[in-house]
């Protein structure tokens, strides 16, 4: 990982006065630009479930300065994952938060259809064998916040998820490859956003807009740069009638 002030040297020239602390501030603001527009930095993750078969809770990841900014892929037992809206998960296959270790729910309220006003909820029945509930085998992936993943499927095994990631905020550093490949173009953004701001020195307008530009220019000539990647790899489409 590179430290955001080993971006200084390409920023400070153009905006003489600047604070150090600023400068990596707007380098962080671009560098998470950059990697959101570009896609740059992919993670793949692998996680083993072996516990029970009423679904599966996957909270994020843990990686110190980074964020999940979307989720690519997801295989379970080697089989891709279809993705689902949270809305039409049916209430009783969201499988609750629960520590390593605790028991699997036996009990569930009925479908969140039936709460209507002046309607009066049956007591809390039974939460029938995952067998029953997903009769149709379905594999699919779904998410209630960012970061956390619910699996839908019935049986246990190994799970794979291939996320793109950028700098979280109060991030200081960035990975390797992003300041070899993007440190002049992260300057870039950094540099136009510094001479932006009213009331000070460097505020220029005029050279604001050069810089930007420059950098709206290669994040559009990488915005391909997760397909492509340096294998330079044929970019294709994929049909998808949902």
């Amino acid at each position: 990982m590179k430290l955001l002030s080993n971006f200084l040297p390409f920023v400070l020239p153009f905006v003489p006065g600047t604070s150090d602390p600023v400068a990596i501030q707007y380098l962080l603001g671009a560098s998470q630009e950059l990697c959101e527009r570009t896609r740059c930095w992919r993670l793949v993750i692998d996680e083993q479930f072996l516990e029970g078969d009423e679904g599966h809770r996957f909270d994020g990841m843990s990686i110190k300065g980074a964020s999940v900014y979307e989720i690519e892929e997801a295989w379970f037992n080697n089989r891709k994952l279809r993705r689902e809206q949270f809305s039409l998960i049916p209430a009783w296959d969201i499988p609750p938060p629960r520590y390593k270790g605790e028991a699997a729910p036996q009990y569930q309220y009925p479908s969140i259809d039936q709460w209507q006003p002046g309607y009066t909820p049956p007591p809390l029945v039974p939460l029938p064998p995952m067998s029953e509930r997903r009769n149709d085998g379905r594999f699919c992936i779904t998410q209630i916040s960012a970061g956390s993943m619910i699996i839908l499927a019935p049986q246990h095994g190994h799970l794979r998820v291939s996320m793109f990631l950028r700098p979280s905020e109060g991030a200081t550093v960035v990975p390797d490859f992003v300041f070899d490949q993007f440190a002049r173009q992260i300057a870039d953004g950094a540099i136009a956003r510094i001479k932006m701001i009213p009331g000070q020195p460097t505020y220029d307008p005029q050279g604001a807009q050069v810089h930007m530009a420059q950098f709206n220019a290669a994040c559009d000539k990488h915005f391909a740069f997760n397909v492509r990647g340096q294998q330079r790899a044929h970019a294709r489409t994929r049909a998808d009638f949902y």
